[in-house]
């Protein structure tokens, strides 16, 4: 394991440690993790959260927003600690070696599983709401903020249903989640969702032609 000195913690904590939020195998759903530097996630999730905030969240639908404030608190008490380390650090002779996974520990607080590959380090972090808004779960808040307007007049609606119907068909995709008798268990802000889409397939082409 290479050694480093005060000079190098930044350069270890943006650079060389990089964080993924990976989302259960349950949801069977095959979607890449979210990963990236800590900046990047802090920024990823920091626009999650704002577009679910965008949507005037019901009661029953605070299931993703709550778990993106939870990864959120995560992540800002790592940087809480971050000032605290260097300050430490900051006390060592130029020339002492410090080992790089004492560091990572002191910053996790030993709590945070860390491995090691090909030169960096990488933390993982369960996403159980499992959307990033900037892959599959764009679609879906673009059924919702359709479907609250008078969809029949709304320019996005048709685009978003026949997105939807399409996505459903691929179990690779977050469609098929929906497809499921139990989806409304793990997240029953969407139960609504089930007889509006049996219905809409019976009348899409209706909605077509009109």
């Amino acid at each position: 394991m290479e050694n480093i000195t005060e000079t190098s913690v930044t350069e270890l904590i943006y650079d060389k440690w990089i964080f993924k939020l990976e989302i259960p195998d349950r949801y069977w759903i095959k979607l890449e993790p979210i990963e990236g530097s800590l900046a990047k996630i802090e920024e990823t999730i920091a626009r999650n959260i704002k577009r679910l905030k965008s949507l005037k969240l019901e009661n029953n639908e605070f299931r993703p927003f709550n778990e993106w404030v939870y990864i959120e608190n995560t992540i800002n008490a790592i940087i809480d600690r971050i000032s605290f380390v260097v300050d430490q650090y900051k006390e060592y002779d130029e020339k002492e070696l410090v080992p790089e996974k004492e560091i990572l520990v002191q910053l996790a607080n030993g709590t945070v599983n860390i491995v090691e590959e090909n030169g960096k380090y990488f933390t993982t972090i369960t996403v159980n709401s499992y959307c990033d808004l900037d892959q599959s779960y764009e679609l879906i808040i673009k059924f919702i903020e359709s479907f609250r307007k008078n969809y029949k007049n709304d320019s996005y609606f048709e685009t978003a249903v026949n997105n939807f119907i399409t996505i459903n068909k691929d179990k690779n995709c977050v469609g098929y989640y929906f497809a499921r008798s139990d989806y409304y268990e793990n997240l029953p802000a969407l139960f609504w969702m089930e007889n509006f889409l049996k219905l809409l397939i019976l009348t899409l082409p209706q909605l077509k032609q009109n």
